[in-house]
């Protein structure tokens, strides 16, 4: 057990990082970003070309990754590494968003590539300023192998929670306003006897706005699945996001790649449940639900019917578009959860 000391020592810490990551995001919430996930143990990568040799030994925090064809690999980071990688190629940066739960730092002078691929984005010439500010930690001396062969079992279900899984109220907070959506304890039950994880995966920026706490958030949830549990219906994972850039709490302004769009959360509960992308689907009420869909390359996305679909089917078409590239992932507007394939 810790003592008294080590508990005030560790807390004394915390918050001495927590003001240095909100004064760094007053100068850019990249620094905030890198800052967080290094006081988490986090890793940085990077490939491409200014990432040469005299850089490497200028920046040793930094580990060099091999370009190479990542479509038979998978790159397992966690959600505390960062990414950085130089390229131009909508289609090089479309791979690597879909492959790492990373978050992806885009080294580019171009400003034409749709942002839902990557996290930040910066100019070659600002390399030095970020990696200056980085000097005093040093990198991981036991670094895993971040390269390996795909190993995947079952699909998941990935559900979106306000108004997919509960019914939707703006920023809730209070359990007694929680309420199952219709139809909803009978899918769940009949995609696990299909052979389904259950995931639900919910941006909550309502903590990073302060307008509820994380404990609000929990008693949300708690009750959520109390009352699918009283239908049988269970869930094997929740993972939220309450990532806020312009928050005033330093643990919402890092791991910005857990928010939707990005797929950060799919990617990281891939990892963690050993599940095949493959072969999933995502069920959400938003534009960035199906998002995240793509981007993670599901096999298709549902977008359930609400007030806003057509306003959120045009924001994702233009998406689409934005792209340039084939997508692969079936996208379906439903009235009812009866009308999701299952295989």
């Amino acid at each position: 057990m810790s003592s008294s000391s080590e508990t005030d020592n560790f807390s004394q810490n915390k918050f001495a990082q927590n003001i240095l990551i909100t004064k760094a995001n007053e100068t850019s919430p990249l620094l905030a970003g890198l800052l967080g996930s290094l006081f988490e143990q986090g890793m940085i990568y990077a490939s491409g070309v200014n990432f040469n040799e005299d850089f490497l030994q200028q920046y040793p925090i930094v580990t060099p990754l091999p370009q190479e064809d990542f479509s038979s690999k998978i790159l397992t980071f966690t959600t505390s590494d960062f990414y950085f990688i130089q390229t131009d190629s909508i289609e090089k940066l479309f791979e690597v968003s879909g492959q790492t739960a990373a978050q992806i730092v885009l080294v580019s002078d171009f400003y034409n590539l749709p942002s839902q691929l990557y996290d930040y984005q910066i100019t070659p010439s600002e390399l030095p300023f970020f990696f200056s500010e980085l000097s005093g930690f040093s990198a991981s001396k036991n670094s895993p192998q971040k390269i390996s062969t795909k190993k995947i079992e079952r699909p998941a279900v990935f559900l979106d929670r306000d108004g997919v899984v509960i019914k939707h109220i703006d920023y809730i907070s209070n359990p007694k306003d929680v309420h199952l959506t219709s139809g909803i304890s009978d899918f769940i039950k009949k995609a696990r006897a299909t052979g389904y994880s259950i995931c639900v995966v919910t941006n909550q920026s309502g903590i990073g706005r302060e307008y509820f706490s994380h404990a609000d958030y929990e008693l949300v949830n708690q009750r959520m699945l109390e009352l699918l549990s009283e239908d049988e219906a269970l869930i094997d994972k929740v993972l939220f996001s309450p990532y806020f850039e312009k928050s005033k709490l330093a643990d919402c302004l890092i791991n910005k790649n857990l928010r939707k769009p990005r797929a950060g959360m799919l990617l990281n509960l891939a990892q963690e449940l050993n599940l095949n992308l493959k072969d999933s689907i995502i069920v959400g009420d938003r534009a960035t639900d199906l998002m995240a869909g793509v981007l993670a390359k599901l096999s298709a996305v549902y977008l359930l019917e609400s007030k806003k679909t057509a306003q959120e089917l045009y924001r994702f078409n233009n998406w689409v578009e934005s792209l340039t590239l084939p997508i692969k992932t079936g996208v379906s507007s439903i009235k009812s959860f009866a009308e999701i394939q299952l295989k």
